[in-house]
């Protein structure tokens, strides 16, 4: 008797570990979805700013420093858009990005 007591108590024990283990599986599951949502609207947003931001250099007429160029083609857009701004900024910071836009400026302008 004592022995199905024991083997009652491990199924049951066993069937508690085994749906919460399923209910962990199901939340990361939810979690991947909704990371993968995430993504696609975050790429999708930065899809968009590049786009606007493109746009902008074609109607502007304005004869600028290249500088002033980008600011412009990236302020006006970043107004209507800020989310899309922001995205493609962090998305634009890898460090070899960086260090190659710099290598860029420093040679160009000799500094």
């Amino acid at each position: 008797m004592e022995s199905n007591r024991t083997d009652d108590k491990l199924a049951a024990f066993l069937q508690r570990k085994i749906l919460i283990d399923l209910l962990k599986l199901l939340k990361l599951l939810k979690l991947l979805k909704l990371l993968k949502l995430l993504k696609l609207l975050w790429v999708g947003s930065v899809k968009r700013f590049v786009k606007a931001h493109e746009l902008y250099h074609f109607q502007d007429a304005k004869p600028h420093g290249w500088f002033i160029r980008e600011f412009r083609a990236s302020f006006f857009p970043g107004l209507k858009d800020p989310g899309g701004l922001l995205a493609t900024i962090i998305a634009s910071l890898s460090k070899e990005r960086v260090v190659l836009d710099m290598n860029i400026f420093l040679n160009k302008h000799k500094v």
